[in-house]
């Protein structure tokens, strides 16, 4: 599961050995999660606490689909690629009754064309308090992923690089407990607490 940067939960500083080590198991744990491929979605629901006023609503405010020219990639084949991009707009609201402290994270997610394996790609954050009634609202910027069709001289082609499919808003508390989601599509809500590992080039 995915934890966002939080502050120490004493309010104290941290010493230098802790900091290190608690850089270590994070980091460690998160490396692992971000590195493991795989061809499907998660089959486990994430939890979602309840008792939180917060709710978020995303939609996509640009797209894009640039096709680029034929580069010679050997002498006898040339290569297409097309760029995928959006921009996200994620409004998140407290429709409680006290502030509370969010982490928003969200991301892009894709599959390669060869292997098929799941990816994910320019992933964000930002921590705000949010007051009763109020809303926060941000822009993510630019998920982006590149197609490729090669075709040699024969008129053979193949596809690779990755295919961007949809994105992904979570929402946590100051308890790192996940309070909302939304998401691009229905099918990849189980991403929001196992997403899938980071793509090769980010």
């Amino acid at each position: 599961m995915y934890y966002p940067d939080m502050n120490s939960p004493t309010g104290l500083p941290l010493k230098p050995v802790a900091v290190a080590l608690l850089a270590f198991l994070i980091l460690g744990s998160s490396a692992s999660a971000r590195t493991k491929a795989s061809k499907s979605v998660p089959t486990e629901a994430p939890k979602v606490a309840t008792s939180s006023g917060i709710s978020i609503d995303a939609k996509n405010i640009a797209a894009g689909r640039f096709k680029g020219g034929e580069e010679a990639v050997t002498p006898k084949s040339v290569r297409v690629t097309t760029t995928h991009t959006q921009v996200v707009e994620i409004v998140t609201r407290n429709l409680g009754t006290q502030t509370e402290k969010v982490t928003l994270h969200w991301f892009w997610v894709g599959r390669y064309s060869l292997s098929r394996n799941w990816f994910r790609k320019s992933d964000g954050e930002k921590t705000f308090d949010l007051d009763p009634k109020k809303m926060e609202t941000v822009q993510a910027e630019y998920g982006e992923a590149e197609e490729h069709v090669t075709k040699n001289k024969k008129g053979s082609t193949y596809k690779s690089g990755g295919n961007m499919l949809g994105w992904v808003v979570v929402a946590y508390n100051s308890k790192k407990e996940i309070v909302a989601i939304k998401v691009s599509d229905p099918y990849l809500q189980n991403f929001a607490a196992e997403p899938p590992a980071k793509a090769r080039n980010s």
